[in-house]
């Protein structure tokens, strides 16, 4: 036993030991694993329609590839242990760590208690589409006709694997989707309810708790930089920020792309104060890097940006050759690893993925209305809203609010400045912020190259960054307060009037947020049961898109397109004596794409319209047509 111990005591040994059992694991992926030779046929049998290929197949297939490239790289690793686990002959660690004053902690909580209450109202109602693919396609699962009896409907609930490997649309952010699989699962077994039951707020319960540690993690990274007090200004902002509270809630990766994003900026801070000396810290920023492309696989520009000031910071770091290169070595080392678990969780994915890239019918291509719309959006959480509700805006407050909103590109830039201000007095943490506004609008360029679909949220990853950069400005007062400085007054007065301006501005879209679900299915679901009867339930259509989502509240919703099925089901009901309900959201699109139905929806001796119900934006607005007795 000594001798074991004394081996292991070398950081080669240690890391043969860690590799060897990573290596036993992916031989019992091989050995174990699912049928390849199985899905190997199955795949082959649809050579001929690789689109129709079942998920199932590649996703087996992609579990073995994984396993056998990682199995490689693991005996690379193992072979080359010695040359990369080298220690470092300056062993000392110097102490860059700045005192958290007493206070700090209780003020985080109480932020994250204010931030909390912002987001529980919309986060306890309906959800909207994309979330709703995910509860009925990974996380939860959907009714279907029954096989012995097709006019019957069935709960089908879904697998472990489905919510982790089903990836017919990128809409699967899989971290998210398996933390909402286990909240569900732990509602359903404390509240004792069905099986196919489900509660919204327990649906967001991981999203809420991302935003709650994004609050925090704000805070924290300003401490490690020394400016506490700027955190809990920063956490005050990012708490308030209406495209936080409405993401924030969003059971989706956009919730984590924050938190993962400031985690990876204090990981980073910490590997830079002690030289890359401790392991716990490269351990976390490896960890953190999987996670973030694993939920969210645009991130890889931001990594990638972050790896590249890191080697460049390192590198000033470390002027021994030595040192420098047990430094980089260990940088390279962290993220193989973390490309070596994002390979063995995402290449199934990817490989059903190649199958619909670059085919997707939206064509929501990058351009100058939506580019100052990603720049609103950042600046002031801006949400559209109907042509109705605006010109209702009369008093002052609201016109200063409308004209505001038209100069988020203004405040974009206030908040660069501010970043620009912290990389004065903090080269690193500059730095470090930098690359994420660089890898953002890299990859906004790319998509407007490649005239790739592209939306606000994408940008996710630059909203810590210019909350970062606004609560940086009253550091223009502290950095230059003297006694009867004039620069300093203003400064000063600058310093609090543009946070707060900022908040007032945001007014508008907080209030919405507060009323209103993000789209009100829920609503609508609750409204058809109150007018059904079990004696004669009536026939309810969910029209053009939208109606893949309106199951997910009411399972006996019937999907149409045209004219031609909507006539179809009122005769058929007519002659079963039975209401007719057509329900109709997204009409904006459905007005351009699914343009046929509408000669019947429009015509008033056919359809009135019962009730609506808004949600956030005008394509959340959705109207409850009821079907008119024969004329």
């Amino acid at each position: 036993m000594p001798d074991l111990r004394t081996a292991l005591r070398s950081p080669a040994n240690l890391a043969r030991l860690i590799l060897g059992t990573l290596i036993v694991i992916e031989i019992a992926i091989l050995t174990l694993g699912p049928d390849l030779g199985a899905a190997l046929k199955k795949a082959h049998a649809f050579a001929a329609t690789p689109k129709e290929t079942p998920w199932e197949a590649d996703v087996d297939i992609g579990i073995h590839l994984a396993a056998g490239i990682n199995l490689v790289l693991l005996l690379i690793l193992a072979l080359t242990a010695k040359w990369w686990t080298r220690r470092f002959s300056k062993l000392e660690i110097r102490n860059q760590k700045s005192e958290i004053p007493r206070w700090f902690w209780p003020s985080v909580l109480a932020v994250i208690a204010l931030s909390t209450a912002l987001r529980l109202p919309l986060a306890s109602k309906s959800l909207w589409w994309d979330e709703c693919w995910v509860i009925r396609q990974c996380s939860h699962g959907s009714w279907k006709p029954d096989k012995k009896n097709p006019d019957e409907l069935t709960f089908s609930p879904t697998t472990w694997k489905r919510c982790a490997f089903y990836y017919q649309k990128p809409t699967n952010h899989v971290p998210m989707s398996l933390m909402q699989k286990l909240t569900l699962g732990a509602w359903r077994k404390t509240t004792g309810t069905e099986k196919h039951e489900f509660s919204d707020l327990a649906a967001r319960i991981p999203a809420l708790l991302a935003s709650a540690a994004a609050i925090a993690l704000i805070a924290y990274l300003f401490a490690a930089w020394g400016r506490p007090g700027v955190g809990i200004i920063a956490a005050i902002l990012l708490a308030l920020h209406p495209w936080h509270i409405r993401y924030g809630v969003d059971a989706r990766a956009y919730a984590l792309v924050v938190p993962l994003c400031l985690s990876a900026l204090l990981a980073a801070t910490r590997i830079l104060e002690c030289g890359g000396r401790r392991w716990q810290h490269w351990l976390w920023l490896g960890a953190n890097q999987f996670l973030w492309l694993w939920a969210y696989p645009n991130a890889l520009l931001d990594i990638a940006a972050i790896f590249i000031v890191l080697s460049v910071l390192l590198w000033r770091e470390h002027p021994d050759k030595t040192e420098r290169h047990t430094a980089l070595s260990r940088l390279a080392i962290c993220h193989v690893f973390a490309a070596m678990l994002l390979l063995q969780m995402f290449l199934p994915n990817f490989l059903q993925a190649r199958r619909w890239a670059g085919t997707e019918p939206d064509k929501h291509v990058l351009d100058a209305r939506l580019a100052g719309e990603a720049l609103d959006q950042l600046a002031f959480g801006v949400l559209e809203r109907a042509p109705d509700e605006l010109a209702k805006a009369t008093s002052v407050l609201q016109q200063f609010q409308a004209s505001a909103t038209s100069c988020g590109d203004a405040f974009v830039l206030l908040g660069l400045g501010g970043v620009l201000l912290l990389g004065m007095r903090n080269r690193s943490a500059g730095l470090l912020l930098a690359c994420i506004v660089m890898s953002t609008f890299t990859f906004a360029a790319i998509t407007w190259a490649a005239q790739s679909y592209y939306y606000p949220r994408f940008s996710m990853a630059m909203l810590p960054v210019f909350v970062i950069g606004l609560a940086m400005l009253p550091g223009l007062w502290g950095a230059n307060a003297r006694k009867n400085d004039w620069f300093a007054k203003v400064a000063l007065v600058f310093a609090i009037v543009l946070p707060l301006t900022l908040i007032a501005v945001a007014q508008p879209a907080r209030h919405v947020l507060l009323m209103h679900p993000i789209s009100p299915l829920r609503d609508v679901a609750d409204f058809l049961r109150s007018h059904s009867s079990d004696a004669a339930p009536p026939v309810v259509l969910g029209y053009g898109f939208g109606r893949e989502t309106l199951p997910t509240y009411y399972p006996q919703s019937i999907g149409v397109t045209t004219a031609a099925e909507i006539e179809t089901h009122i005769a058929k009901a007519r002659a079963e004596k039975r209401d007719l309900y057509l329900v109709l959201g997204y009409s904006g699109f459905n007005r351009a794409m699914v343009t046929d139905g509408f000669r019947v929806i429009d015509n008033k001796e056919i359809f009135a319209e019962a009730v609506a119900f808004p949600g956030i934006e005008p394509d959340f607005y959705f109207r409850v047509f009821k079907a008119l007795p024969r004329p």
